[in-house]
């Protein structure tokens, strides 16, 4: 019968109402691990860098080759789509980065509502705050797997002696 002690698999008793962060994991975990985190992490950073950098020099590109062409054009009008399909991504990425570290828990709706009325992620948050709300989990109670024990802690032998009429 497995026991009913408030631990966890690895024997370690789990915080009672406190919901660890990453950053408070990170903190505890030895140099080799939080190394390899920081690298992927520095990976992960650069190429947002980069992939930046290559949108804004794309922009730069298309405004000058939107100058050079005839402003009544077919190929202008064109070029003048595409930029405005860019800035528009560009601030959907600067409002989902600026979601994401508020708290946003649905970064695309608040984008939806954002881009139609024009809001700022706050405008959002104060307008819409079941977004940024943080997740509570549903009650449960799964022994050993939740923190604490079952509150009707019944073994087979239990269930056959009722069954049989017997307590």
């Amino acid at each position: 019968m497995p026991d009913d002690s408030n631990t966890q698999g690895n024997g370690e008793t789990p915080p009672t109402g406190e919901t660890p962060t990453f950053d408070s994991w990170i903190g505890e975990q030895d140099d080799d691990v939080r190394g390899l985190i920081d690298g992927h992490i520095q990976g992960l950073k650069s190429s947002l860098d980069t992939e930046r950098s290559q949108r804004k020099s794309l922009a730069k590109e298309l405004k000058a080759i939107s100058g050079k062409l005839d402003a009544n054009s077919d190929a202008a009008k064109e070029v003048e789509t595409l930029r405005g399909k860019l800035e528009q991504q560009s601030a959907q990425t600067e409002f989902y980065e600026e979601a994401t570290a508020a708290g946003c828990r649905n970064v695309r709706a608040a984008w939806l509502v954002a881009s139609t009325d024009g809001l700022s992620v706050k405008q959002v948050q104060e307008m819409v705050p079941e977004f940024f709300t943080k997740p509570t989990p549903p009650p449960t109670n799964a022994g050993n797997g939740s923190g604490s024990p079952p509150s009707s802690a019944k073994d087979m032998n239990s269930y056959i002696r009722q069954a049989a009429g017997r307590g």
